[in-house]
């Protein structure tokens, strides 16, 4: 495999044909969830993600996503530092 943006991301693919049928997807046993996050909590919860090594750089390997992360973590701590 050699997408950077699925190797980043874990990424997985659909498999069709699997039972002869091509247009239908395999079925795959997967239960998950689905949760909505109040537009209050999204940075807080960007940042405790990003303490534990996802955000737009790690998911978006391209130069521009890296790029506006880096330049919006510059203008964070530029923001919060204190001068001693």
């Amino acid at each position: 495999m050699d997408n950077p943006r699925i190797i980043r991301q874990s990424g997985a693919f659909f498999l069709f044909g699997i039972n002869g049928i091509k247009e239908k997807p395999a079925a795959l046993k997967y239960n998950y969830k689905t949760y909505l996050i109040r537009k209050e909590y999204k940075k807080n919860i960007s940042r405790q993600l990003e303490a534990i090594g996802i955000d737009e750089g790690t998911l978006f390997p391209e130069i521009e996503h890296v790029a506006e992360h880096v330049k919006i973590n510059i203008t964070y701590v530029k923001n919060n530092v204190k001068n001693t």
